[in-house]
């Protein structure tokens, strides 16, 4: 059975990755080397990394001898520098078998594509339409050239064209906020394990990587487009004199960040589609469900879709790629017979998930944008008692999600 997989993104390449697996023929379309306009990084956390497992357990092992594990001590502060909750060390590995990791996108997808099949990505393709004829579906390029295969697999982001095909006026949403992220240099200072420090209408979260690094990630209130037309540099210099008399090492970890090394977006989301699938055709990660940044499950979350997905398929493997010993604990899904059913079951398995994912994430960062002090003050005592009180919090649901 042949699959196209439109765009090379994490979600994509790991729907390919898990379906070559089980046996499938797997060709993946994008319009540039995925890896090369992967910015800034990201949190792969256990629900996110046990899904990667399940899709490729030669992948899941290269994340976890590249990325820096975590968590350490963790720090939620004012932008002054006080200290509003801190957040010891968990062995999570212990809790949820899996770790919580940082690392380079960048370096995730050379990871990604360097587990692929020979000959499985195609670049220089810009998808453009999809046509559904009874068992088959064909992809049209922007050159004029086709593509043939048993189901397509629309990965290709928040402005995908592959959901055009499912007929929905839908579009995402701005969110008033725009990211501001980079790599730097650790400089010295205060909270080694990283932090998250909130002013008024401006957020900054702070991760180690490995070699001595630090990634970074800014958001703040503004207008759409206001801040992605800036040249890199002038953004740089903007953002530095909003957070200069902020708490150390802001100041200097932005300013002493190379241009070459920011990625400047909006920040969009979208409520639920009607539906993510055809019978032949479904969406995935950011073509399926865009979600704001706050939760950090973007990444985790299209890599879910992967697994379940991947999961409800029928297995065509002629043998087992590991041994029975080798694999990942058995998933909360059963393989689907036919697959326009599996597609079907897929949804209905998906859509609960990140629609909460979705809803909270926008949530929790619309409530850290306040910029009126008594809102900010309310928000802060909330979220002390909230950690001081509220047990486990989001693990249970959040990392011990199965697929």
């Amino acid at each position: 059975m042949n699959v196209l997989v439109i765009g090379g993104g994490i979600g994509g390449l790991c729907t390919a990755l898990g379906l070559a697996r089980r046996g499938y023929r797997v060709r993946v379309f994008d319009q540039s080397d995925p890896a090369e306009h992967a910015g800034s990084g990201l949190v792969l956390s256990p629900n996110g990394i046990r899904a990667l497992d399940r899709l490729s357990p030669e992948a899941g092992q290269k994340v976890r001898a590249e990325a820096v594990p975590g968590p350490h001590r963790f720090n939620y502060v004012s932008h002054t520098g006080k200290v509003k909750v801190r957040i010891e060390p968990t062995d999570l590995v212990a809790k949820w078998k899996a770790p919580l990791v940082a690392m380079r996108r960048r370096l995730l997808h050379r990871i990604l594509l360097d587990c692929l099949p020979p000959g499985a990505l195609t670049l220089g393709s810009r998808f453009v339409q999809a046509k559904e004829t009874g068992d088959e579906v064909t992809a049209r390029f922007a050159d004029g050239s086709t593509a043939r295969g048993d189901l397509l697999v629309g990965a290709d982001g928040v402005w995908s064209m592959a959901r055009h095909h499912l007929g929905t006026k839908r579009t995402p949403r701005y969110l008033g906020i725009s990211s501001v992220r980079g790599i730097t240099p650790a400089p010295e200072h205060t909270y080694p394990g990283g932090f998250f420090s909130q002013g008024p209408g401006l957020q900054i979260f702070a991760n180690p990587l490995r070699n001595g690094d630090l990634y970074w990630a800014a958001t703040l209130n503004a207008a759409e487009h206001e801040w992605p037309q800036l040249h890199p540099e002038y953004a740089r210099e903007r953002l530095s004199r909003m957070v200069k008399d902020w708490h150390a090492p802001i100041p200097d970890l932005v300013a002493e960040t190379p241009t070459g090394q920011l990625v400047v977006t909006d920040i969009h989301d979208m409520n639920t589609l009607p539906t993510w699938t055809t019978p032949r055709m479904a969406l995935l990660g950011d073509a399926a469900h865009p979600m704001a940044p706050f939760l950090g499950q973007g990444a985790n979350a299209a890599i879910e879709d992967a697994a379940v997905f991947c999961t409800l398929l029928p297995d065509l493997a002629p043998t087992p790629a590991v041994t029975a010993h080798s694999l990942p604990a058995p998933t909360t899904q059963m393989a689907v017979a036919t697959a326009p059913d599996a597609l079907r079951a897929y949804e209905t398995a998906r859509v609960p998930r990140t629609t909460r994912l979705s809803k909270m994430s926008r949530r929790i960062g619309m409530a850290g944008q306040w910029e009126n002090p008594t809102a900010i003050a309310i928000r802060d005592t909330m979220m002390k008692l909230a950690f001081k009180y509220g047990g486990e919090g989001p693990d249970t649901w959040l990392y011990g999600y199965e697929t």
